[in-house]
């Protein structure tokens, strides 16, 4: 299944770490790679969860990813993110960049894909655009890229981060970008 979601993705190497205590208690301590806050999530077999790729932060043996789903690739706004599906029973931890929101919602809502982490399996969702708006900053900052929006209907959770993760690293690097560094001779 790792060869399938590595050719999928189009990367060369998928590495995915297991760590087992050698006593019966161990500790293992997880940071992500943006500040902001960490959710916990226990998986039911009745109910799996779609999850950000680039949010994903740990999880027991027990839950599993599927990547045998449409629209994997093409749910964010940039070409570079795609989704997780993963389902089985057990721990699983993902981050977020900012602080979180959490929709339980019953009904029809729409959302900025770019803010959207995760969201449990039981919503529909379709992505749509929304056509008409006048000022296109108002359409690429509230709307998202292009207009799009992913709008859910049913009854589940959706997690939500406060912050676009683009924007902090487009600001790290046009300061990066400005720094001179002193010549080594």
């Amino acid at each position: 299944m790792l060869d399938v979601l590595r050719k999928a993705l189009g990367i060369d190497t998928l590495f995915l770490n297991q760590f087992t205590a050698e006593q019966n208690v161990g500790h293992l301590q997880l940071a992500p790679a943006l500040p902001g806050d960490i959710c916990h999530y226990f998986l039911t077999t009745e109910k799996g969860i779609y999850l950000r790729a680039d949010n994903f932060l740990a999880c027991q043996p027990t839950v599993k990813i599927d990547t045998n789903f449409a629209s994997m690739k093409h749910f964010y706004n940039d070409s570079e993110s795609f989704l997780l599906r993963l389902v089985g029973q057990g721990d699983l931890w993902f981050s977020l960049y900012g602080g979180l929101v959490q929709v339980s919602m019953n009904g029809d809502l729409a959302y900025n894909p770019d803010y959207i982490v995760a969201f449990e399996d039981t919503l529909d969702y379709q992505m749509t655009k929304q056509e008409g708006l006048a000022v296109d900053r108002l359409r690429g900052d509230v709307w998202g890229g292009k207009g799009r929006l992913c709008r859910f209907t049913g009854q589940g959770k959706i997690w939500l981060q406060a912050r676009q993760s683009n924007s902090f690293l487009n600001y790290v690097q046009s300061i990066l970008l400005n720094l001179r560094f002193p010549r080594l001779n």
